[in-house]
C-alpha cells in the first residue's frame, strides 16, 4: 500500500513540476503601450498601430476624429466578409489625441494608409516562407544583417537553418523617423535601423529596413 501511495505521489510530483517547466518557458506576450507613434508586428501577421495627433487644427476634435476614421473603414470594409481594419480606440490626451488600430495584415495596414502611413510596402513573413519561396514570400534577404545591439554581421548560411525560429519584416519608413515593436525579440536587422531595446527598433525616415525577430 505504501509502495503505491508512493508511486502515486511522485507521478503527482512529476506531473505538477512538467507544468511548472511548461508555463515557466512559456513566452511572456509583449504589452504594446508605447509613448510614440508607431506600428507593432505579430509574428502571425497582423498589425497594430498607435497614432498620437496633436490635432493642431482648432477645429478638430477626438469625435470628429473618430468619426472620421470609422468612415474610411467603413468604405475600406465595404464588400468584405472577415475584418481588415479595426478601430480600437480614441483617446483625448493633453497633447491632443491617442489613436489605436489593428490590421489583420501588413497588406491591410499598407492600402487602408494608402502606402502612406508610417512605413510603406510593410511585409511580414515567416522566415520560413523566404527560404522556400524566394522572391514569391514578398521579401528578399539582404546580403547584409547585424546582431542587433551588438553590431556583429550575421551568419546567413546558419540564419536560414534555422528559419522555422524567426520571422521577417520588411518596408519603408515614411517621411519622418518611425519605431517599430515586435512580438518576441529582435534579433538581426539591416545595419541602417537602429535597436532601441529588444522589442523596439527605429528607421530613419525614408530608407528601407529588414528586421528578423522571434
Amino acid at each position: 500500500m505504501r509502495r503505491g501511495i508512493r508511486r502515486t505521489a511522485a507521478c503527482l510530483v512529476a506531473c505538477i513540476l512538467l507544468c511548472a517547466a511548461l508555463t515557466g518557458c512559456s513566452p511572456k506576450r509583449y504589452t504594446y503601450e508605447p509613448e510614440v507613434t508607431s506600428v507593432f508586428l505579430d509574428p502571425s501577421g497582423t498589425v497594430e498601430e498607435c497614432l498620437m495627433d496633436t490635432l493642431g487644427e482648432p477645429y478638430m476634435t477626438p469625435n470628429g476624429l473618430e468619426s472620421f476614421i470609422r468612415e474610411q473603414i467603413s468604405a475600406y470594409q465595404e464588400g468584405e466578409t472577415a475584418e481588415k481594419v479595426k478601430l480600437q480606440s480614441v483617446e483625448a490626451t493633453d497633447a491632443g489625441v491617442l489613436v489605436r488600430l489593428s490590421y489583420a495584415s501588413a497588406q491591410d495596414y499598407d492600402d487602408f494608409n494608402y502606402g502612406d502611413g508610417l512605413f510603406s510596402s510593410l511585409r511580414i513573413a515567416p522566415m520560413t516562407d523566404i527560404v522556400q519561396k524566394g522572391t514569391r514570400a514578398g521579401i528578399t534577404l539582404p546580403s547584409t544583417l547585424i546582431t542587433a545591439g551588438k553590431g556583429e554581421q550575421a551568419n546567413l548560411e546558419k540564419l536560414q537553418k534555422r528559419a522555422k525560429n524567426y520571422t521577417v519584416a520588411a518596408g519603408t519608413a515614411g517621411s519622418t523617423d518611425a519605431v517599430i515593436y515586435v512580438e518576441g525579440k529582435v534579433q538581426y536587422v539591416t545595419p541602417n535601423v537602429i535597436a532601441a531595446d529588444q522589442n523596439m527598433v527605429k528607421v530613419p525616415a525614408g530608407e528601407e529596413f529588414v528586421l528578423v525577430y522571434r
